[in-house]
């Protein structure tokens, strides 16, 4: 019952969204749902043995591809990672990295 609340409290909390923010939230699902899709049916397909590839390159060619996506990320990561390092030394978080937050 708990988690039947829980998910009725959170279908509650997006319908106070505005519409635009509904359909940034179904856009990304959508996205997210076909990339995975992708992913399966591309990996299945590099395993076909017609297409010759190794399981080591396939293994190789994924991981290329998430270490990518992390290195893109990487300002942002670093903004977190500032966040958190002068919430703990000062009290508040301070993103700019430029200046002591008071």
């Amino acid at each position: 019952m708990q988690i039947l609340s829980g998910i009725k409290q959170y279908v509650q909390r997006i319908s106070t969204l505005s519409r635009n923010t509904k359909l940034y939230l179904v856009a990304t699902i959508l996205q997210g749902l076909s990339f995975g899709i992708w992913g399966v049916i591309f990996n299945l397909y590099l395993n076909l043995p017609e297409v010759g590839f190794q399981l080591d390159f396939i293994g190789n060619m994924f991981s290329a591809g998430a270490i990518a996506t992390g290195l893109e990320k990487r300002g942002r990561v670093y903004e977190i990672v500032n966040g958190i390092l002068n919430h703990k030394q000062y009290g508040k978080a301070d993103l700019s990295g430029m200046k002591k937050a008071e």
